[in-house]
């Protein structure tokens, strides 16, 4: 029907066109409230704020809203069947659904009840934002939809067709152009509308283990980093603390490094010059375990932080400080954690 015009709005339908739908929040904590009027405040959103589910009901009661964004644990009812309410007051409600733990069996109700999303806790403000428009948006299109139609069917741009002759069969049974009696036709439509309704719930019972796979997984990357960062920063601390504590410290470092450098003659050693005296000490001893005729120069390095160790050797650098290992070991961690997720 391209290029077509529907005449005849009335002046209410041309409000409803207009609409931009007002929102309603369902929350006990009165800081997720605020945090929704701060949101929208400069788009001029209409929106309410209630917190508990019995002002809830009557405030659609007063004034249905267009979305309806509820959390699932409130003080007086369940969040769920607070939607639910809403949509027998009014089915053209949209529904959002909040909670900081879903569930397969939270996602199959809440789709159920007539919830189009959810949003998570703790909120990123732009995936409130994106949700709130795009559900709004959802609202706008429906109701112009409807319409629309209202107002083909009133021009005559749409017109009904009468429907066909009904026969009656030899054995006097009353039956339609498809050769079908009222019963049989009433099975089935009711086997169409039970596969349509399984092909639906599986569908939605699909979308919500795929979100749910990819909250689990976010939220254990989150801790594995958490913890290692942490196990890091404590390790850190102990051994700065127990290199300043305890001379041999430096000492284990560059026996470790040297070993890596059996094959030279000539080792470069650069250290803190309060760390010098102690390699001195140990000189023979750190010369003792390697080859015999490896040469040792130990020069102080005032940049150098205390612990920390770098051996040269002709075409080697070794790098013994405490922090580096430490990087390197936080690396290993982290690759090991990606290996096994």
């Amino acid at each position: 029907m391209t290029g077509m015009t529907i005449p005849g709005l009335t002046a209410r339908e041309r409000g409803m066109l207009r609409l931009q739908g007002s929102v309603l929040v369902v929350d006990d904590d009165e800081g997720v409230r605020n945090l929704f009027l701060e949101l929208f405040r400069p788009d001029r959103t209409p929106i309410r704020v209630s917190g508990s589910g019995q002002e809830a009901i009557s405030m659609v009661k007063q004034m249905a809203p267009a979305l309806l964004i509820v959390d699932v644990l409130l003080p007086d009812h369940d969040g769920i069947s607070v939607l639910e309410e809403a949509q027998r007051i009014d089915n053209r409600i949209i529904g959002v659904v909040m909670t900081g733990a879903a569930t397969v069996e939270l996602a199959v109700r809440a789709m159920k009840a007539g919830a189009i999303d959810f949003v998570m806790k703790p909120f990123q403000n732009e995936v409130v934002c994106a949700t709130v428009r795009r559900s709004l948006e959802l609202y706008r299109l429906r109701a112009e939809n409807t319409v629309l139609k209202h107002a083909a069917v009133r021009s005559g741009a749409v017109r009904l067709q009468s429907a066909p002759f009904q026969t009656f069969g030899d054995d006097g049974t009353l039956r339609g152009g498809d050769g079908l009696t009222e019963y049989e036709r009433g099975l089935a439509d009711g086997r169409r509308h039970s596969e349509a309704q399984r092909r639906q719930d599986l569908a939605v019972l699909t979308e919500a283990v795929r979100k749910f796979d990819a909250a689990r997984s976010v939220l254990q990357r989150t801790v594995a980093d958490e913890i290692i960062a942490l196990a890091l920063q404590i390790a850190s601390k102990i051994l700065h603390e127990s290199a300043e504590s305890r001379r041999e410290q430096i000492v284990v470092q560059v026996k470790a490094a040297l070993g890596a450098v059996q094959e030279s003659d000539g080792v470069v050693i650069q250290v803190h010059p309060a760390d010098v005296s102690v390699l001195e000490e140990m000189r023979a001893e750190l010369a003792g375990g390697q080859n015999a005729a490896l040469k040792l120069t130990i020069e102080p390095v005032a940049s150098l932080p205390r612990g920390s160790c770098l051996l040269h050797t002709a075409t080697r650098l070794v790098d013994a400080s405490l922090d580096t290992q430490l990087f390197r070991l936080g690396d290993a961690l982290r690759n090991r954690a990606c290996h096994e997720s």
